[in-house]
């Protein structure tokens, strides 16, 4: 079933597209779909790594990402279980029907097409107990990892980025990938009066961490690390390609500029850089990978990381 399972991960945004095309998915407020669309992405990702062969007695990062939004949907009652007990059935029926059309593209045999789709449905069973576990036990919101997630762009600090990544780590040494770090540093083309502080400062961060999500495949991790600096953990089989096409999205993303208001009212275009760095690795910790990427952007001699640059 390995090629089947290949085929549904290429087509995680296909399936996303399907489970959110019903008019009770568009009614949710934003940061609530969003982070359903997140699990959706997530949750297929893992089946279809389980459908290619990974065995799933070994915690995968996608899952342990998806417990952590559902945790803190539930914590912040974003979201009601109805609500997210509806999304599964649409995520199911997404699936369900996406392997259906790709099995039948790559000349899956039947009974390997009934095969995956009963481990799409305990799969999708088993989100539904943890989103309903979630719900049932809410932990505080005062108790969600604060030290997790950035404030202002809601998107994983530094420590929850480390500890994504060190699970991305030990899989890649049973897997035989490569993890890369890609730290993005931002330059701002705008007067830094304007940007500086206040209101628009955090809209135009928040816009940022935006486009920058929108560019993250589904088993890659983004995090915000400090005030213009991000990062994109992300496991390959080839890694030069891989960084390669995520620095080419990201530069993309930032080809229109940002129009805010200044703290006066006045329009303000903003216009953002980006500079590369990245380091990769085999396994070992997160922290040495990070740091060798930092190094790498700060240009220090000797650095383990490098300088990475695209043609414009």
């Amino acid at each position: 079933m390995t090629a089947l399972g290949d085929e549904l991960a290429r087509h995680a945004g296909e399936v996303l597209e399907r489970a959110c095309a019903h008019p009770d998915a568009r009614a949710m407020a934003t940061a609530a779909r969003s982070a359903l669309a997140r699990v959706c992405v997530l949750t297929t990702v893992a089946l279809a790594r389980w459908i290619a062969g990974a065995s799933a007695e070994h915690p995968l990062a996608e899952l342990h990402e998806a417990t952590e939004l559902l945790d803190e949907l539930a914590a912040r009652e974003a979201v009601t279980l109805a609500e997210v007990e509806r999304r599964c059935e649409h995520l199911s029926d997404a699936i369900l029907s996406v392997l259906g059309e790709r099995a039948t593209a790559t000349g899956t045999s039947s009974a390997a097409l009934a095969k995956a789709s009963s481990l799409a449905r305990t799969s999708l069973a088993v989100t539904l107990e943890r989103a309903r576990s979630a719900f049932a036990h809410p932990r505080p919101a005062a108790a969600m990892p604060g030290g997790g997630r950035d404030a202002r762009t809601h998107l994983p600090a530094r420590e929850l980025t480390l500890d994504r990544a060190d699970q991305l780590l030990a899989r890649a040494k049973r897997d035989g990938t490569v993890v890369v770090a890609l730290l993005i540093e931002l330059e701002f083309r705008a007067s830094e009066e304007l940007i500086a502080g206040g209101a628009a400062a955090l809209t135009l961060l928040r816009s940022i961490a935006a486009r920058l999500d929108e560019v993250v495949r589904g088993g890659d991790s983004l995090g915000h690390l400090a005030d213009e600096r991000f990062v994109i953990v992300a496991s390959a089989a080839n890694p030069a390609d891989s960084l390669t096409a995520i620095a080419e999205r990201v530069d993309a993303a930032f080809e229109l500029p940002f129009e805010l208001r200044g703290e006066e009212g006045e329009p303000l275009t903003v216009a953002v850089d980006a500079n590369f760095a990245y380091a990769a690795a085999q396994g070992g910790a997160a922290a040495s990978l990070l740091a060798r990427a930092e190094a790498a952007l700060a240009g220090e001699a000797g650095a383990q990381g490098f300088p990475l640059s695209i043609s414009s």
